[in-house]
């Protein structure tokens, strides 16, 4: 589970003990399908192991309404402890902060400028 895993949508990586996935800009836009592998690929890349995850993405990723439920419900969460993304982008953070205040939360979810922080708020669950 060392080694990065890749696939068309998403690069999956460890470091030290938290899942990190970086959303590719060919992943636009998320469909409830394309949720649904990812989903899939991140629970093989993580072999059954219940981890906190790191997300980030490289530019800005449409996701339709299904693919957001799907993500924030009890499949989409399933082997994550908590969920930290990384948003440098002020206005992305603030529609990511929007999204987040109207979804249910079935684990912890927050919002960050900076990889460290983000990193120092997942050890907690680790």
């Amino acid at each position: 589970m060392n080694k990065p895993w890749d696939n068309p949508y998403v690069i999956f990586s460890m470091q030290n003990g938290i899942v990190k996935a970086v959303y590719r800009k060919t992943a636009s836009p998320i469909t409830l399908e394309k949720a649904m592998l990812i989903k899939e690929c991140r629970m093989a890349f993580q072999q059954g192991q219940i981890l906190p995850l790191l997300v980030t993405t490289e530019g800005w990723i449409e996701m339709d309404q299904p693919a957001r439920s799907y993500l924030a419900g009890p499949d989409g969460v399933e082997g994550v402890k908590a969920a930290a993304l990384l948003e440098r982008n002020t206005a992305v953070k603030l529609v990511i902060g929007f999204f987040l205040a109207f979804m249910p939360k079935s684990i912890p979810v927050k919002t960050f400028r900076r990889e460290k922080a983000a990193l120092e708020w997942l050890d907690f669950y680790k």
